[in-house]
């Protein structure tokens, strides 16, 4: 097992090249120092996160870089999914 923090991250799809750069890929997150795991990812376009009592996580509202760190969580997240409207 690896150090997962509490952290999290929205960037908008056209960010991201539709083709990597031959076989290297393209980045779209940094880990800061001490992190070493990514336990969730989610494309989507109304994300919602749940923590492990049921509890909404607030999740970022704003875009961020393409391939930052993010922004710092107020709990673990359990479940990703689409926002119900």
């Amino acid at each position: 097992p690896g150090t997962a923090t509490l952290r999290a991250k929205r960037s908008a799809l056209e960010t991201f090249p539709p083709k990597g750069r031959a076989t290297s890929g393209v980045r779209s997150h940094s880990f800061l120092r001490g992190e070493d795991v990514l336990t969730h990812a989610y494309v989507g376009a109304h994300p919602q996160a749940l923590g492990a009592k049921g509890q909404i996580i607030s999740l970022p509202k704003d875009h961020s870089k393409r391939d930052g760190s993010g922004s710092p969580l107020s709990d673990t997240v359990v479940s990703l999914g689409e926002e119900l409207s």
